[in-house]
């Protein structure tokens, strides 16, 4: 409330305008020098300070306003290069750094956004903010069930079409009428158009009244097409999350809040159960590959005595022997030759007798 009753406040920041909505306390402006900072050096930046002390919105304005002056940059260097090659420019457009920005909690997500919402930028970007199923379903049976995920995946698995061979569909309406579309479909749309910024709440009731598509698949939709995206933790910890969503990190601003939470969360992401049943089965199949092992040995073996002379009918070779031809094996294929055959007979007869 404090930010919509006092005037906002411009700063230049090493070649960088940041609009700030209030005058910024003298903490603020230092952490606001410190993140420009590193982003221009393309550095870690570790900030520390009491709560209260705006750490959020400061983070906000810093970041997004480094990405309006990239923005503002590729587009006359893309200018620049139309003029330039007025008919022969083939080139794609740079792509601007991304804002990631991640806490733990989906509850911590609702005041990043709110906050967003208190700054200049809120009419200049795009944002999307990555939720659970838990949050996100909104069909009227799974959404009241225990287990959100496990049904969502089982409706949303396409099957045939009664009508046809070649046509399937899933049996979730709004992850139908969600297929075609492009993230383009809502950012531009005239008369239903994506509310710029927006909560988990906000999102849901747009996505059912507005088009009556499933707003867990339209938040993950939006990724590539907007500037920041609102995310928790294990969305870019866990690579396996990270790479479920196509999500690329590549020359990306990552804002972790709160961070002193981060390792729990990176074993909590990577923690896995192991069963009793889990080991026994494992030790079983550790078993059966090391008896396949020391038989395929045993083969090979023989099939080196067999080369060298001696009878077929000799023996199963003995654990020594076996180490005696492993041996000759490992010489021929350093540069064996036939010279070598008069060191290894003597050793190998005397094993065999």
């Amino acid at each position: 409330m404090m930010a919509n009753n006092m005037k906002s406040e411009t700063m230049l920041m090493s070649g960088v305008t940041v609009d700030f909505p209030y005058k910024p306390y003298p903490c603020q402006i230092a952490m606001l020098g410190r993140i420009i900072k590193a982003l221009q050096q393309s550095k870690h930046c570790l900030l520390e300070s009491p709560t209260g002390t705006g750490k959020t919105l400061t983070l906000l304005c810093a970041s997004l306003a480094w990405q309006q002056k990239e923005i503002e940059q590729l587009r006359i260097s893309s200018l620049n290069e139309n003029t330039d090659n007025a008919t022969e420019s083939t080139t794609k457009p740079t792509p601007i750094s991304r804002i990631f920005y991640c806490t733990r909690t989906h509850k911590q997500l609702e005041q990043v956004a709110k906050q967003l919402s208190n700054t200049i930028y809120k009419d200049k970007i795009r944002m999307t903010l990555l939720s659970s199923r838990d949050n996100y379903c909104i069909h009227p049976t799974v959404s009241k069930g225990p287990n959100k995920n496990h049904e969502c995946i089982k409706i949303t698995r396409p099957n045939q079409d009664k009508f046809g061979a070649n046509r399937f569909k899933s049996e979730c309406g709004y992850y139908e009428r969600l297929k075609g579309k492009i993230a383009n479909d809502f950012i531009r749309s005239y008369s239903k158009p994506l509310p710029r910024v927006f909560d988990i709440e906000q999102f849901s009731d747009y996505c059912r009244t507005a088009h009556g598509i499933c707003p867990y698949y339209t938040s993950r939709l939006l990724i590539h097409d907007v500037q920041i995206i609102l995310c928790p933790y294990n969305y870019l910890i866990d690579p396996r999350v990270r790479n479920s969503m196509q999500m690329s990190i590549n020359n990306a601003i990552i804002i972790i809040d709160e961070a002193h939470n981060i390792e729990d969360c990176a074993r909590e992401s990577m923690k896995f159960e192991m069963r009793k049943y889990d080991f026994e089965q494992a030790l079983q199949e550790i078993s059966m590959n090391q008896k396949a092992f020391e038989i395929a040995q045993v083969k090979v073996a023989q099939l080196i005595v067999n080369e060298s002379g001696f009878s077929s009918t000799q023996e199963p070779l003995s654990s020594t022997q076996l180490t005696v031809t492993q041996q000759q094996a490992a010489r021929r294929s350093s540069g064996y030759s036939e010279y070598d055959q008069l060191n290894e007979e003597p050793d190998l007869l005397e094993y065999l007798n």
